[in-house]
């Protein structure tokens, strides 16, 4: 099956740690090398993040010539608690899309009371539901990712396990099929370790609840656009049909005109 490619989640220079490289014009540039056919650009939105940069980043991507890419200007949340995020309901109509991220490890992010797999495990299940119910949210973020935690032994294939066998986040992937609401698959959650098979499986069960499924690379550099062979591997192994992917030329509007001519309009 040839899967769609569209980038749904990657980082621009202007996210703390997107490196110099991620301009536009190289991003483009990268995107035609790889035959991409759209790219999301979802810059971090932390708390101190002005949200004037957003739509400086949006002019900067208009006025380049983008080679048939279809580009939309998101943004990646933070989740800092199950119940207080970093984007407002008001900020929602800036962005063509927003991605909401249950696990980030930064300092304003609540953290686990320690690293017993227990405790992940409902830490990981609340932040995951949390990120549903964010506002505005279009996919959630890189859902089965935990850190590597200097001086813990964190054990994520008996974490995943869990979840999938006590089935403990099905009421969440229903609410998200209701909501119209995409888990992405994300090149570090597939990458073929230990926990390969559960991740297999979390996957398979989300899918199995009607929920769409999104690609992305999450890149902060020019090179690690280049995911898609995992990617190809990773949906062939669970198989996934072209009807469970998320698109966004379905989902979306088609360019950034739209939000830049509201902007527009609004002060004028």
């Amino acid at each position: 099956m040839n899967i769609p490619k569209y980038d749904c989640h990657l980082h621009s220079y202007l996210s703390p740690c997107g490196k110099e490289q991620m301009t536009p014009e190289n991003i483009i540039a990268q995107a035609k090398k790889l035959n991409l056919a759209g790219l999301c650009i979802t810059d971090h939105l932390h708390t101190d993040t002005p949200l004037d940069q957003f739509d400086n980043l949006r002019d900067e991507f208009a006025k380049l010539d983008k080679q048939n890419i279809d580009i939309w200007i998101g943004c990646e949340v933070d989740i800092l608690n199950p119940h207080t995020y970093t984007i407002k309901n008001e900020w929602t109509e800036r962005f063509d899309l927003i991605l909401a991220s249950p696990i980030h490890w930064i300092d304003d992010v609540r953290k686990p009371d320690n690293f017993e797999s227990h405790t992940l495990i409902n830490y990981l299940c609340k932040m995951i539901n949390a990120a549903v119910k964010c506002p505005g949210v279009n996919i959630v973020s890189h859902p089965c990712w935990l850190p590597e935690i200097e001086g813990t032994d964190i054990d994520t294939t008996h974490i995943l396990k869990t979840i999938i066998d006590k089935q403990l986040l099905i009421p969440t992937f229903k609410l998200a099929k209701e909501s119209h609401i995409a888990f992405e698959i994300n090149p570090k959650v597939i990458k073929d370790d230990d926990s390969y098979e559960q991740t297999k499986r979390f996957y398979t069960q989300i899918a199995e609840c009607g929920v769409k499924i999104s690609l992305c690379s999450d890149a902060h550099t020019l090179s690690a656009m280049d995911i898609w062979h995992l990617h190809e591997k990773f949906t062939e192994d669970i198989g996934l049909t072209i009807e469970n992917f998320w698109i966004p030329t379905k989902e979306l509007p088609k360019d950034l005109h739209s939000k830049s001519a509201k902007k527009s309009k609004k002060s004028a």
